[in-house]
């Protein structure tokens, strides 16, 4: 989990509206920013905060991600 927590952290832009921008297919376009909680910076901080606390979040809002 180290690895990949700093690889995300790594990809965030302090220049770009909400800080990331994700990668569409096909390879090479990118798609517009996006806050959402599946594919944006919602989800991000999310799963960041998540792993930084070290433990299982206090809510199960992660359950939700389970069923995609």
């Amino acid at each position: 989990m180290p690895h990949l927590a700093e690889r995300v952290l790594a990809a965030y832009n302090p220049a770009l509206p909400l800080g990331y921008r994700y990668a569409d297919t096909p390879p090479g376009l990118w798609a517009p920013h996006r806050a959402g909680f599946l594919e944006g910076t919602a989800g991000i901080a999310l799963s960041l905060h998540t792993y930084a606390s070290g433990g299982a979040p206090r809510t199960p809002w992660d359950a939700a991600l389970l069923l995609a």
